[in-house]
């Protein structure tokens, strides 16, 4: 029998998240996977809600806190913008923002949230479009439009294959084009 540290669990809810969705996040079944008892579950969380705030709040910190830093270290401020949207794009980001948002549909918690990240990533995106002279009138709607476009494509296609790597070029044109016409 392994030890799981409270981190481990909280990582694995995750990638359960991730690849089944909410309704996997339960003692039994995450226990059963890890081949572990619920036992080794009830000594980090108290209960199942518990384990959800931890799993949401790690969620919370890695769609935002984590992006940012990791955009923020680039010394090429004008490499920002298009690396966060090919950074934003990848594969294990978007399955979890399509699961975190299904769950968001029925949990509260999760509800509140989505809606602080959302919050959270349209300002850092205010703050990239400023940097790159984006007309100020401009940029509120922008912000939006962008990150309306993570959500839609998170939630039609998973990942961005290398054949849409065109339209991903086209969408870093559109943000950062110094006209007022959208």
């Amino acid at each position: 029998m392994i030890a799981l540290s409270t981190e481990k669990w909280v990582s694995y809810g995750l990638t359960v998240l991730a690849k089944q969705g909410h309704g996997a996040l339960k003692a039994d079944t995450l226990a059963r996977s890890l081949k572990v008892t619920r036992g080794s579950f009830y000594w980090h969380f108290k209960d199942v809600a518990d384990f959800h705030r931890a799993v949401i709040a790690l969620w919370r910190r890695q769609a935002t806190e984590d992006v940012i830093a990791r955009i923020n270290a680039l010394d090429d401020k004008s490499a920002r913008l298009p690396t966060l949207f090919r950074t934003a794009l990848a594969s294990s980001i978007t399955a979890l923002e399509k699961a975190m948002r299904a769950w968001a549909l029925t949990d509260p918690g999760a509800r509140q949230a989505v809606a602080e990240v959302e919050n959270i990533r349209v300002r850092y995106l205010e703050q990239l479009l400023i940097a790159a002279k984006v007309p100020a009138k401009s940029i509120s709607s922008r912000a939006h439009i962008i990150h309306w476009t993570f959500v839609g494509f998170s939630n039609i296609y998973g990942d961005i294959p290398e054949d849409r790597t065109a339209i991903l070029d086209e969408l870093i044109s559109f943000a950062i084009s110094n006209t007022d016409a959208l």
